[in-house]
């Protein structure tokens, strides 16, 4: 299958880029109209190339921090990777900053 790739003038809705571990690494698009997203993808786990597209929801998914050995909840899109069928997960991105108010 062959994506749509962002032309210059083309009205896009949602857009990511992003770097997952240390060999994987996703970019997800979707156009104005379009209820499919368009992904492209390096799969963290067996470090094959793909790209599909498809419709996505965010759900709730509980991870395991390394460090501290807790749980927790988070949104995230959950695709299915082609190669080695296991699932690439892309929490929902918070922004954390000088121009984050903190609650009190």
């Amino acid at each position: 299958m062959v994506l749509k790739r962002p032309q210059p003038g083309d009205k896009i809705i949602f857009f990511t880029k992003r770097a997952l571990g240390d060999k994987g690494h996703i970019t997800i698009w979707r156009f104005d109209g379009d209820m499919r997203y368009n992904i492209e993808y390096t799969c963290p786990h067996c470090g094959k190339p793909g790209e599909k597209h498809q419709e996505l929801e965010r759900e709730k998914v509980s991870q395991k921090n390394p460090e501290t050995g807790k749980r927790k909840t988070k949104k995230a899109f959950v695709i299915q990777c082609d190669s080695c069928n296991a699932d690439i997960i892309v929490e929902q991105w918070a922004k954390s900053g000088p121009g984050k108010k903190k609650s009190t």
